[in-house]
């Protein structure tokens, strides 16, 4: 494995040892999720094509897969308008390497992951350099920016789609694109059927964003507190962020006086044992509902953030398992509504009313059926490998 420097100058070493070697695809990324998936799909392009030289940017996943080049993409991803500024010289110190990198190796096929705000703009530079370029996920243009398709359908070869209605909306305005599936359904088996009515153990995910942790738990532990003071029995858990320290949680947990049992890793044990989340909004209320786990979901951004939001986003959801239902399976408290007492009331609904919790586990897993079967990376590398030449 060839690592490359921090300050991402290649030796000429490198250069001469790269440049002349044939298949070679880059695969970039640059935050979790999308690490996830990249690690998945080098694994599976080693197994259909073993003489393509796999060179990556992206986060420690990929760089466990041990690629011939690899190259960290840092802390390059945000949400909102105003949290984008704060990374703005991170972002254009690795959008340079990148095209340096691209210029120095050339690349045979490109696989831009996720990232839609970075790998668009990337993605404009990189076709004139003639090397195809495929799309892995799509930005959500079906929400807002549906501008943004025009772009796509001039600088990618193809998208590959985790949500079945993706297809046929990019490929209705000109993008062309492939359903391959999510492969969290590789990760989350089918559930054992929950049969108790009551709700003994809460589980809290915050997120794993520091400033998403600061925004949300506070409120969550608040909620948690004034439930506890009716409620004494119901045990409480936090699923920490591996990207964050311990010491991170340590004054937030302090704060709220309350007693909560902390865990890191192995989620799907958490989630089975416990009875209903709060959870922010993103990947993780995927995860929820494929473990048929009732969540309520909270999230707060900046003022600005939420005005230009109101403005642009044009789905009556933010939760994707209510965009994929098409109505609120899981409720829902974003901006002004995400209060201590309005996340204490919503889960309330769910302790005093048993037959809430067996409705909304019955309609999560309809939330499978959108994301399609078992073996999505390799579907994906698949299509991939056909625009190698």
């Amino acid at each position: 494995m060839i690592i490359v420097h921090p300050d991402g100058q290649l030796t000429p070493q490198t250069f001469s040892e790269l440049r002349d070697r044939p298949k070679k695809i880059l695969i970039v990324t640059g935050e979790a999720s999308g690490d996830q998936l990249g690690a998945a799909l080098i694994t599976s392009l080693r197994q259909m094509e073993p003489a393509a030289s796999i060179l990556a940017v992206g986060g420690s996943l990929m760089r466990a897969t041990y690629p011939e080049l690899f190259l960290s993409s840092g802390d390059t991803h945000a949400t909102g308008f105003t949290e984008v500024l704060r990374h703005l010289p991170a972002y254009f110190k690795l959008f340079k390497r990148i095209l340096r990198l691209t210029h120095i190796v050339r690349p045979d096929l490109i696989v831009l992951v996720d990232n839609p705000g970075f790998n668009l703009r990337l993605a404009k530079k990189l076709k004139a350099l003639g090397i195809p370029v495929v799309g892995y996920v799509s930005p959500q243009v079906w929400a807002w920016k549906e501008g943004r398709t025009r772009l796509m359908s001039q600088v990618y070869r193809k998208v590959l789609t985790l949500f079945d209605f993706e297809e046929s909306f990019l490929e209705a305005r000109g993008v062309r694109a492939k359903w391959v599936g999510h492969p969290i359904v590789d990760i989350w088996p089918v559930p054992v059927e929950r049969t108790n009515t009551s709700v003994n153990r809460i589980v809290l995910l915050p997120g794993s964003r520091p400033h998403e942790v600061r925004s949300l738990l506070p409120v969550m532990l608040e909620a948690a507190a004034r439930i506890a003071q009716a409620h004494s029995g119901i045990r409480w858990s936090l699923l920490e962020a591996d990207t964050l320290p311990k010491e991170f949680y340590d004054p937030l947990l302090l704060k709220s006086g309350l007693t909560v049992e902390r865990y890191r890793g192995n989620k799907q044990e958490l989630f089975w044992k416990s009875d209903l989340a709060f959870a922010c909004s993103g990947t993780v209320t995927l995860e929820c509902a494929l473990a048929a786990l009732p969540t309520v979901i909270g999230y707060r951004v900046s003022a600005f953030t939420a005005f230009i939001a109101r403005l642009l986003v044009k789905v009556k959801f933010l939760g994707m398992p209510n965009i994929l239902a098409g109505k609120e399976i899981m409720p829902e408290l974003i901006q002004e509504s995400f209060t201590a007492e309005n996340l204490e009331r919503a889960a309330l609904d769910f302790i005093q009313n048993p037959n809430q919790l067996t409705q909304s586990r019955s309609a999560l897993t309809s939330t499978r059926s959108h994301l399609g079967p078992p073996g999505s990376p390799g579907r994906a590398a698949q299509e991939i490998l056909k625009h190698l030449s």
